[in-house]
């Protein structure tokens, strides 16, 4: 025992309380995002662990005589952490850090510019500065007056206490969700995730097993229509009070029933990243898991004969990821990428006048209403002002969509053998609707702006003339509960490809066996939630009628 004492003594406190007063400002400032947390009620008694924990790395630290500039990194993280859960009121976890792991460069500068981060970051900053200036001189004068034995005995003590709450306090949710470990933890399963997904979708061995060509449409073009962050309650089809989708309603107008809006479509998730692949596969959202396992519609369609083709104005994510979304689009035999969404239709006629067959599937992914919004339309879209800039932005991008949508429509009505378009949004977006900062979108809890999508079906005269039934049965829900999980499975439903092992007739709109099935959403690869219990929140509930 004196050996330990006298150890303390020679190199912890009486040789530099400067250092160690410095350190526990460190420590603490590394504190801040568990006492946010605490605040805000993120998490519960994984508190405790995080506070005893951080009391140990302290002690380890004075103990070691570590450089105090090893503290700048996680200072910094934590100031930034903090920033965060101030700005958004919620804390980081799944979402957030998959965004972070499968970033695009422009979108991270896009939501870093935003007013309201980019003051929060400017603070972030200059309290940092401020913090390095007072770390890294000897602006302290202090002397510990503690008996160095009480000391020693409390710092075995915390020490202790820390070890012991990491297998004692609360549970592995808790655990998890405490800043810094949540970073990690998060982090390593959407890392996971995607190495499961691409894993078990290079394994994946299809083939058709539906009806024979002679059994299925001798001729049909089927369009697929992927938007972004789009949600029904900004469009005037469904209601708002700006014109932002006249041109897409005036075709419909004229379709002669042709045309097809859907009133109540939900989307089955709230992240490009799990919301397209449920587009894109015939799983149902509450069986997500398996849509790594089960092949894509893009899939069904080319190995029964069809011609298939992907037109994307997305910015593609980091290559070393390749995530759900690009291992779909990659079953296709054609990709072409394009700079903006008003290349859309003539990259349409490119591809239908390429190599036209009497039987192709196009999918095309649009960049629509991506924050930032101002940047997702021409000049001559920026029709409505006087508002919150925000929502004139956004409106405007809608308005420049609906322009897209309609010239999409105008080339299909003019393909003579029987065709249809599909389109939906992959999720909804968050406009500060509730007056507490939360924008875009899977930031906090679900909320019915989220998920709430527009979705409509369109087809020409001539699937009209020769598919009467299936018309008539997908005009009959239109107001009928739909959601991602139903798309697929009509596209299937109308090719007639209901191969047995992925066709589900009564998913499919097209079929007079379709029935609404109980609604899901994704939060990620092995959790979803009911619609019902996103609905019973003060944020997921509809407005009175």
């Amino acid at each position: 025992m004196s050996f330990l004492r006298r150890s303390f003594q020679k190199r912890f406190i009486s040789r530099n309380p400067v250092y160690c007063a410095q350190v526990l400002v460190a420590m603490g400032c590394a504190l801040l995002p568990a006492g946010l947390q605490g605040w805000f009620h993120f998490i519960d008694n994984g508190i405790v662990y995080y506070l005893l924990w951080t009391a140990v790395l302290t002690a380890l630290w004075l103990r070691c005589r570590l450089p105090v500039q090893l503290c700048m990194p996680a200072v910094l993280l934590a100031l930034s952490y903090s920033g965060y859960v101030l700005t958004q009121r919620d804390d980081i976890g799944y979402n957030e850090i998959s965004g972070i792991l499968n970033f695009k460069a422009d979108e991270v500068v896009a939501f870093v510019i935003m007013p309201r981060m980019f003051v929060t970051l400017c603070l972030v900053l200059l309290v940092f500065a401020l913090l390095i200036w007072l770390l890294c001189g000897n602006w302290l004068r202090l002397r510990f007056v503690m008996p160095l034995r009480l000391y020693t005995g409390m710092l075995y003590l915390v020490m202790i206490g820390g070890v012991s709450a990491y297998f004692m306090t609360g549970t592995t949710w808790n655990k998890q969700q405490v800043y810094p470990v949540n970073v990690v933890s998060e982090g390593y399963r959407f890392i996971s995730e995607v190495q499961y997904a691409k894993y078990m979708h290079s394994r994946m061995h299809y083939t058709y097993a539906g009806p024979d060509a002679s059994q299925c449409p001798p001729a049909m073009t089927v369009v697929m229509v992927i938007g972004e962050s789009a949600r029904s309650a900004n469009w005037s089809l469904y209601g708002y009070e700006r014109p932002t989708t006249p041109l897409v309603a005036e075709r419909l107008e004229k379709s002669d029933n042709r045309g097809v809006v859907f009133l109540d479509a939900l989307a089955a998730g709230r992240l490009t990243m799990n919301a397209v692949p449920s587009m894109l596969s015939p799983t149902c959202a509450k069986d997500f898991q398996n849509y790594c396992t089960t092949p894509s519609v893009i899939r069904v369609f080319r190995s029964a004969g069809y011609r298939t083709g992907v037109i994307s104005s997305q910015i593609r994510a980091s290559e070393f990821w390749d995530g759900a979304v690009n291992l779909m689009l990659n079953d296709s035999a054609s990709i072409e990428r394009i700079d903006h969404d008003d290349q859309m239709p003539a990259a349409l006629d490119r591809w239908l006048g390429g190599d036209p067959q009497a039987r192709q599937f196009a999918v095309l992914h649009l960049f629509g209403s991506h924050y930032n919004y101002s940047e997702r339309y021409l000049e001559r879209f920026n029709r409505f002002h006087g508002g919150d800039e925000m929502m004139d932005t956004y409106d405007n991008s809608l308005a420049f969509t609906d322009d897209v949508l309609a010239r999409l429509i105008d080339r299909i009505q003019k393909i003579q053998t029987p065709a249809v378009l599909f389109y939906s949004s992959d999720h909804g977006e968050n406009l500060n609707d509730f007056g507490d900062g939360n924008i875009q979108h899977s930031c906090r809890e679900f909320t019915r702006y989220e998920i709430e999508v527009p979705m409509l079906f369109f087809a020409n005269q001539a699937f009209a003339t020769a598919h009467p039934q299936q018309l008539a049965a997908i005009r009959a829900c239109a107001k009928r509960p739909v959601s991602h999980d139903n798309i697929s499975q009509t596209l299937i439903g109308i090719a007639g490809l209901t191969d047995p092992h992925i066709y589900l007739p009564q998913c499919d709109l097209s079929n007079q066996l379709f029935s609404p099935q109980p609604r899901f959403l994704i939060k990620n690869l092995w959790e979803v939630v009911a619609e019902s219990a996103v609905r019973a929140t003060p944020h997921g509930r509809r407005p009175a009628p």
